[in-house]
């Protein structure tokens, strides 16, 4: 049987030759044996031993016999073209031109060379009268436009193929695509989908109407296109893994599993990113028992501790308020791969955990370690000022500034810090040198205009400050109680009551507001009120000194003014 078929393929083969062979016979002549020679053995060369070069050679030494033969010159023109010789293969062409005038298949060559050439005048010129088998071929032209930013007229070239080939899903696809390449991704969307109903094999325009869903905000849209391709050809591992990180990103975390669980049966040994991507995903959403469990398990398949599977099994601990082990992850990862941020890390948790000598010992090894890193000596003095050793914050938030002293962040700690600490005038400084820094920053203008009117000093220039920043933030409760205790602290108790009742209907949560109302009551001896607004505010925050001294001094209704804050 298959001797049969390879007696046939060959029989088919010879007669296919000798057609072409034919081409060589003129209506009135033979040609020379020579010719015809030479030009036999370059059609089995090109088309048989696909050996362009020697077809190349033959065809030549043929048109030397018959300079005036114009197949000929169609013969090497269309060699030309394939070796990527676009010059030659036009000139070629235009030689052919001038016998013979109504060759679709010679104005097919000339197109394509003058569009590799990237004349796209004379491209269009010559598609013209072009005979075109495949759309794809017609559609080298149009990206000649397309590559020249031509894009108008590629478009209109596209669209008017589109009238003589409405069903051709290439063309459909092509338009989409230009509208793409000049940004009008909206307009390519019909185009595309229109490819895909013409061709729901088309692998190509299903990821590009994914990209546009993507690039307009569909990404649900998006997700089910790609959900369809990856069922159509599961074997695209690129384009899976895309839609993996897609899911990842977009979906719920349940159908994002459900995908990494279809990726890792198609590519088991992609299972460790996938789990990867998926505990990362899980983590970055705030599931962090989902995260825990898939990180453990990545411990258990590779057989080895990863310090960053360590590192993030340290971190969901945290924030599943499991400090303890937190901190025994974190310690293991340093001992296997010290980094700043896994000791800052650890600094924090002592902090969280009120431990102060622990945290004392964990600055002091990192800080023999990185001594250099700003951002080590930066957390370090969050981690000290989150359990109230201010001066000592004050020396890591000053060794931070050494690498950056205009660093905006350090000196907003820095000067918070100070202010916590007491040491106003200090703050005040601080806190202007960034306000020159950042001048437009809400946030700092409230802080500074805050502590100048808190401590009566002025105070004018301290409502300026504020009233900038509630400009720019009018709704934020912060500022409008700052506004509030400005207009306190100037007396206008009335004024100061409205606005800081209007600060606690929108954060009635917040101690420093309600111990500016408890104030403010006293001020206009309303003390139920104002006892009432000092327990709140302690009961938020046992440990507001402030407002238990405030409570004690009103007790058996005292008088509020006989008290200096």
């Amino acid at each position: 049987m298959k001797i049969l078929v390879r007696i046939i393929i060959a029989i088919l083969l010879a007669i296919f030759l000798v057609l072409l062979c034919a081409r060589s016979v003129h209506t009135e002549e033979r040609k020379g044996y020579s010719e015809l020679e030479h030009f036999c053995n370059g059609v089995v060369d090109w088309y048989l031993l696909f050996d362009p070069r020697a077809a190349l050679m033959e065809f030549i030494l043929a048109e030397t016999y018959d300079p005036m033969d114009a197949q000929l010159k169609k013969s090497i023109a269309e060699v030309y073209l394939d070796m990527g010789n676009y010059s030659q293969s036009l000139l070629k062409a235009q030689e052919a031109m001038t016998y013979i005038d109504d060759d679709g298949e010679l104005y097919r060559i000339a197109a394509l060379a003058a569009a590799g050439m990237k004349n796209c005048k004379l491209s269009r010129k010559y598609a013209q009268r072009a005979y075109f088998p495949t759309q794809d071929e017609y559609l080298q032209i149009v990206w000649c436009f397309v590559d020249n930013e031509q894009y108008s007229t590629a478009i209109s070239m596209c669209r008017n193929a589109l009238k003589e080939h409405p069903h051709s899903s290439t063309l459909w696809a092509a338009l989409g695509k230009i509208y793409i390449s000049i940004g009008e991704v909206e307009r390519a969307l019909e185009p595309t989908k229109k490819a895909l109903e013409l061709n729901p094999q088309d692998d190509q325009a299903y990821i590009q109407l994914a990209n546009i869903y993507i690039k307009i905000g569909k990404f649900r849209d998006a997700m089910k296109v790609l959900d369809r391709y990856v069922h159509l050809f599961p074997d695209d591992r690129s384009v899976f893994e895309q839609y993996m990180e897609r899911a990842l990103m977009f979906d719920s975390l349940r159908d994002a599993r459900s995908v990494v669980s279809r990726f890792i049966a198609r590519f088991p040994d992609g299972e460790i990113e996938a789990l990867e991507g998926y505990a990362s995903a899980a983590y970055v959403q705030g599931n962090y028992g989902e995260a825990l469990n898939t990180f453990q398990h990545l411990v258990e398949i590779t057989d080895t501790s990863e310090p960053n599977y360590l590192y993030f099994i340290g971190k969901c601990y945290d924030e599943l308020w499991c400090p303890e082990s937190a901190a025994v992850m974190y310690k293991i990862a340093i001992e296997k791969n010290p980094s700043p941020d896994l000791w800052t890390d650890l600094a924090l948790v002592w902090a969280r955990m009120d431990e102060p000598e622990s945290l004392l010992i964990t600055l002091k090894d990192a800080s023999s370690q990185f001594p250099d890193s700003a951002v080590l000596w930066y957390w370090g003095g969050v981690a000290l000022r989150g359990v109230g050793m201010w001066n000592l914050a004050t020396h890591w938030f000053s060794e931070a500034l050494k690498f950056n002293p205009d660093d905006v962040q350090t000196l907003f700690s820095l000067a918070d810090t100070r202010e916590r600490a007491g040491y106003r005038s200090e703050s005040i400084a601080l806190f202007e040198k960034i306000n020159q820094l950042n001048p437009d920053d809400p946030t700092i203008q409230n802080y500074l205009g805050y502590i100048l009117v808190d401590d009566s000093v002025r105070i004018e220039y301290g409502k300026q400050l504020i009233q900038k920043a509630l400009t720019a933030e009018p709704d934020n409760p912060a500022y409008i109680d700052s506004y509030g205790w400005a207009f306190y602290r100037e007396g206008k108790i009335k004024k100061a009551l409205s606005y800081l009742k209007k600060a606690e209907e929108l954060f009635g949560d917040d101690s420093e507001i309600l111990f500016h109302l408890a104030k403010v009551y006293a001020a206009l001896g309303d003390i139920e009120n104002a006892r009432k607004y000092a327990i709140k505010s302690i009961q938020i925050n046992p440990q507001y000194v402030k407002a238990r001294y405030f409570l004690q001094m009103i007790a058996g209704d005292s008088d509020e003014k006989s008290e200096n804050r």
